[in-house]
């Protein structure tokens, strides 16, 4: 089976890949969906293979 790799590293990205994946899977789409995002797309039927707020990143290092 072939993988959908979905990367969203905040909410905006992760509800519009939700709203992708969701119709993947109302199609029966031959293609396991994994990736790196947020609750929504883990609930649309994504595989996370990382959470988003683990990799959360505020500011600059200098």
């Amino acid at each position: 089976m072939r993988e959908i790799l979905f990367v969203a590293g905040e909410a905006s990205g992760d509800m519009h890949a939700a709203g992708v994946a969701r119709e993947l899977v109302s199609r029966d789409a031959p293609y396991a969906l994994v990736g790196v995002g947020g609750d929504r797309m883990r609930q649309a039927g994504v595989e996370l293979i990382e959470h988003a707020s683990r990799l959360t990143v505020i500011g600059f290092a200098g």
